[in-house]
């Protein structure tokens, strides 16, 4: 450790040990953190008057925040190294703003790792050294004069962030540096500031030891990026408070345990009010002694309890008075009575047992990156709400100050992390060197993850909503990790430990207080609770939610039903980090400002399509980077749900909704919340429509269930009957408004079908009324008006619909209705998909490759006609059957067909596609089309299955249309994307979309729009004219896009998609799910793929509108 200088100054009655000059050595020393820096403390508010609301502006707190100086280098030693001196002339220094990343000023590169170091291929280090090449140094200078109120009071300056490493200067006196980048930063500058023109400068560096601790999975910016203030107290303040608000005996009574340490003048009485949410006073106490450690107890009868689910929270109110009775400081802290704790081997909250249904979050704005405003942060908590998330791990940093008071305030079970993460020191093997595990066991690590954990519980001890601290992520396990358990386990024993590293050195298991684990498989755990283990499990990490994903998600929901001890998990991750820009630059936040919030940036002035862009790694330029890995989210950058939202959030629903023709059993899995604030929205669809509606309310207690008789219409039409419920919530939340469906259940369709005669079967056809787009029976026996057999072509017409069938191009050529041709291509077999993450992370596009040569060129090799006779017979129509000839002698011989006569004898029109696929083995399949009087044509598609062909993305039939055909309905599961091991919250219902919506914007393109168990899918232009599709052994999948799968596949972007020129209609009788348990390796679950190994087939119904 270097030598340091010190010197005493004095300060008000006391004196300061203080180093007085700064040492760029302290970069590269692991033992070097802090210096000159106060010791951590609450982040609790204080007033020097008593104050009616919570949450007012602090009079004795300035901002520095706004727009600083700034001189950017991009090695040390070409930084300007004098710029802190009073009298240096800045006049060449550059504009940024604080708080913000020197990145995102335009300074520097952005750059995304996942577990790499950032100097990867660059330099070769080893811990702790820092690297040489490429350490940039932001010099930043502000100037500013101290409040009225501040003025001749002690005084603090207050950094909330600043990453990596930075060195204060006030007026050309060295104050102090600091190292974690996501804990406060605080120092007594009393003795430098005066009343007009002080000069503050901050040296801040991108890398330093503290480099080694900090590779989260993350863009790597530097700069200021949380705010500045300074702030003074009173000559009596209470410097730290503890609150411990907990719960005994049957949990009705709640039991006060406040710690308060004070420093100035030790004179005078403290007196403290709990006061309800309704203002009432509950507990009072005054005329307390003060002392510099201060702790008082109290109990609270009859208290109401904080949790996720109702989160009551009371006022402490603190008064501080002087000698003679004068009020002198006043602290309004919010509390929540709660108990957290180990239950027989089970987490309990205020004694039930908790199912984390959770996400982890990463601080992220695709504008301001990890910079966040308070208004970004309330849209994302009420999203998280909104879904049924209920806790959310903060990984891998603690978050700023703001979001645990808004967890405290709507509800949100924390798991609260240090930021300590090295993975890329162990999980990265060379092959000719050991792991270099940092921080291991070694003491010079040691005290600095210590600090970091300090940092982190002295700040945010008094929340609520923090139930569990976390040592860190990913990185590894050993005495310093230990250590820092330890800590906690004796400062904060009222709380759990959690860390998920020392499963890879079970030496280590005391470290955490519950088995975690990252990405295991359900089959993992399970075979982990089996084994009756003493702690209980949850999953830190799972459900990687990587571009299409969280396929299979309901395998591991279902384990909180199996296993008392399996207590849940967090999704991993909440949004997609990318950067939004604009014609390739970053974007001014200022001009969004001007013109809506960032989900509004699409009425930017000047927008043309395809200038606004996400960028993620890679997109920068720079190297090492890790590209789309960062794409994983369950919402997008922007904050739009993505698809995979609405499995999360049937899923995590706590109210669960079961029909039958008799009712609906409510089962309410609250630990806390009745079903009294809930209105209960019943009805009765009907092939997707709802034929009768009504509502109930029901007080279900929480933990309980009830049954509720619903006298449904009877269901004796023909059709098919769904029965729908919705919880609907009637009373405001902060993250709700009245209405917000919070859970919905359906029961399984149920058919009606009255038997009819074979008469009916054989004259019975659907078709579709004139005016109508509805298919409905009609008994109306129908005739072709013509059949046309040509050398190469067969025409036939059915009133309004012409179609033509070659034998050239194998397959239906043109299906025009009223003139309008709906098709531009013959329909072909298809075997591929545009390769999602998860695919590519599982090899699948290698494994089957051979699937999209298939599919792109497959050419028919046999076409066989068939024509079936009213009379029962079937006519071969490969060559002229006879009956068709007028007369062999006409010397006009095409003139010699009997045509639109002969055709009122035909029942139907078969038109046989063979194929040949040159796979190994050799395989084949076939289109069959079957034209009808109605006009309608049933179409089925079939591949007969081969051993030891690789498995297959989807088998269907791909229909071309043009583009003017934009838009689309269909009655299936929905509304958003879905797919079999993505469905359990996708609903049966009839749901309208335009075709390019159907493209969903992830990070990287890739298979999507995809709706399963559809019955009737509609491809309309603007005027309702265009196709429906029915289907007809079996429902089907089908993704309706304005771009093909080899374009998706193609495209780098989703703005290097090509201009719409077509609508891809593909009609699937068998996809592929999407998976979701990793995007690395982890395979879709047997049951959800799709075997060439056996016969494959889809039947659909091609009718014209």
């Amino acid at each position: 450790m270097v030598e340091l200088a010190i010197r005493f100054y004095k300060n008000g009655d006391s004196a300061m040990e203080r180093v007085i000059y700064a040492d760029e050595c302290w970069i590269a020393d692991p033992e070097v953190f802090k210096v000159n820096r106060e010791e951590a403390h609450s982040d609790h508010a204080f007033y020097e008057e008593k104050v009616t609301e919570y949450g007012l502006d602090m009079p004795l707190r300035q901002s520095l925040n706004g727009t600083w100086k700034f001189s950017y280098a991009d090695v040390p030693d070409k930084r300007v190294k004098d710029f802190y001196e009073e009298n240096f002339d800045i006049s060449g220094f550059s504009d940024i703003k604080v708080p913000g990343h020197i990145e995102l000023a335009g300074y520097d590169t952005c750059q995304y790792i996942n577990v790499m170091y950032p100097w990867e291929g660059h330099e070769n280090l080893r811990p702790p050294f820092v690297p040489a090449k490429h350490n940039p140094v932001g010099s930043y200078v502000t100037y500013f004069d101290v409040d009225e109120a501040l003025l001749g009071k002690k005084t603090y300056i207050s950094f909330q962030g600043v990453e990596k490493a930075f060195y204060v200067w006030i007026n050309g006196t060295f104050v102090g540096y600091s190292e974690d980048s996501f804990t406060p930063s605080e120092w007594d500058i009393t003795p430098f500031i005066r009343e007009k023109g002080n000069k503050l400068a901050v040296e801040v560096y991108k890398h330093s030891s503290a480099s080694w601790l900090e590779d989260q999975d993350f863009f790597r910016f530097s700069g200021i990026f949380r705010d500045v203030f300074i702030y003074a107290v009173p000559d009596t303040h209470v410097r730290d408070i503890f609150v411990k608000a907990g719960l005994k005996d049957d949990y009705s009574i709640g039991t006060l345990d406040c710690e308060l340490k004070i420093e100035g003048n030790i004179a005078g009485t403290v007196g403290y009010e709990l006061v309800d949410k309704t203002g009432k006073s509950v507990l009072m106490r005054m005329g307390l002694a003060i002392k510099e450690s201060m702790h008082f107890k109290a109990e609270v009868p009859e208290v109401l309890t904080w949790s996720a689910e109702v989160p009551n929270l009371y006022l402490l109110n603190i008064s501080v008075y002087n000698e003679d009775g004068e009020l002198v400081e006043y602290i309004p802290q919010r509390i929540g009575f709660r108990t957290f704790e180990m239950k027989n081997g089970v987490m309990c909250i205020n004694g039930k047992r908790i199912v984390f249904k959770g996400v982890n979050r990463h601080e992220f704005s695709c504008v301001n990156g990890r910079a966040l405003k308070k208004e970004e942060l309330l849209e994302d908590i009420r999203i998280i709400k909104s879904l049924n998330i209920n806790a959310v791990r903060t990984s891998h940093y603690p978050n700023q100050s703001c979001w645990y008071e808004l967890c405290d305030e709507f509800g949100v079970y924390l798991i609260d992390e240090t930021n300590l993460e090295t993975h890329g020191t162990w999980a990265v093997n060379t092959g000719n060197e050991a792991p270099y595990i940092t921080p291991g066991s070694e003491l010079m690590w040691k005290e600095n993850v210590l600090d970091r954990a300090k940092s982190m519980l002295e700040r945010d001890k008094n929340h609520p909503s923090v139930l569990i601290w976390s040592c860190g992520n990913e990185a590894h396990a050993g005495e310093d990790i230990l250590a820092m358990s330890r800590f906690f386990h004796e400062r904060n024993p009222e709380r759990l430990v959690h860390y998920e590293g020392c499963v890879h050195d079970r030496r280590y298991s005391d470290i955490t207080d519950m088995e975690s684990r990252m990405y295991a498989k359900p089959d993992e755990i399970r075979e982990y609770l089996e084994g009756r283990p003493q702690k209980p499990y949850i999953s830190c990490e799972y459900m990687h939610a990587m571009g299409n994903s969280c396929g299979g998600m309901e395998k591991y929901t279902k384990l909180e039903y199996d296993y008392e001890q399996y207590q849940g998990g967090f999704i991993w991750d909440f949004a997609d980090q990318a950067i939004l820009t604009r014609d390739g630059k970053l974007i001014d936040e200022d001009v969004i400002g001007r013109y809506g919030n960032v989900r509004t940036y699409e009425k930017l002035p000047n927008i043309t399509l395809g200038s606004l862009e996400f960028k993620v790694g890679g997109d920068f330029k720079e190297r090492p980077c890790d590209y789309y890995f960062s794409g994983d989210g369950i919402v997008f950058a922007d904050r739009k749900l993505s698809p995979k939202a609405q499995e999360v959030k049937y899923l995590y629903q706590n109210i669960k909704l079961h029909l039958t023709k008799q009712g609906v059993l409510i089962v309410n899995e609250n630990l806390f919340e009745s079903t009294d604030d809930y209105m209960f929205e019943v009805r009765l669809l009907k092939d997707g429509k709802a034929v009768w509606a009504g509502t109930f309310a029901r007080d279900v207690a929480a933990g309980e269930e009830e049954f509720v008789p619903v006298s449904f219409p009877s269901m004796e039409d023909d059709g098919e009957y769904v029965m729908e419920c919705r919880a609907v919530l009637m009373g405001y939340r902060p993250w709700a408004n009245v209405g917000h469906v919070a859970a919905w259940g359906q029961s399984e369709p149920a058919v009606v079908k009255k038997s009819k005669s074979a008469k009916e079967e054989q004259e019975g056809r659907q078709s579709v009324e004139e005016g109508s787009d509805k298919a409905q029976p009609d008994n109306e026996v129908k005739y072709f008006d013509d059949v046309v057999m040509g050398a190469t072509c067969i025409g036939v017409t059915a009133g309004h619909t012409h179609a033509i069938f070659s034998r050239q191009e194998g397959g239906l050529i043109s299906f025009r209705v009223k003139g309008l041709e709906t098709i531009e291509k013959v329909p072909t077999l298809e075997f591929f998909r545009a390769a999602t993450d998860n695919d590519k992370g599982n090899a699948f596009p290698v494994t089957s490759a051979v699937w999209q040569g298939v599919s792109q060129m497959q050419r028919c090799d046999g076409v066989k006609v068939v024509y079936e006779l009213r009379d029962g017979r079937e006519l071969d129509g490969t060559v002229t059957p006879d009956e068709f000839i007028l007369d062999r002698t006409d010397a006009l011989y095409g003139t010699g067909f009997k045509g639109a006569e002969f055709a009122k004898s035909i029942a139907a029109v078969k038109i046989i596609c063979h194929y040949t696929f040159y796979t190994n083995p050799v395989s084949d399949g076939e289109v069959t089309y079957r034209m009808l009087p109605d006009g309608s044509v049933e179409c089925t598609g079939r591949f007969n299955g081969k051993e030891g062909l690789p498995q297959m993305a989807v088998f269907g039939v791909n229909i071309t249309m043009d583009k003017m055909f934009d838009r689309m309905e269909f009655y299936g599961r929905g509304p958003e994307e879905n797919y079999n091991d993505r469905c359990a919250g996708a609903k049966l219902g009839i749901y309208k979309a335009r075709v390019a919506d159907n493209v969903t914007p992830y990070l990287d393109p890739q298979e999507c729009g995809n709706r399963h168990d559809v019955r009737y899918v509609k491809v309309v232009d603007e005027f309702g004219h265009g196709l429906r599709i029915d289907a007809l052994e079996k429902p089907f999948a089908m993704t309706v896009l304005p771009c093909s799968q080899q374009e998706l596949q193609s495209a780098y972007k989703i703005n290097d998609l090509p201009d719409t020129r077509y609508t891809f209609v593909r009609i699937l009788g068998a996809a592929r799910g999407v998976g979701g348990d990793d995007s690395w390796g982890a395979p879709v679950y047997p049951e959800y793929c799709v075997s060439a190994e056996k016969e494959q087939r889809v039947a659909f119904t091609i009718r014209g509108l």
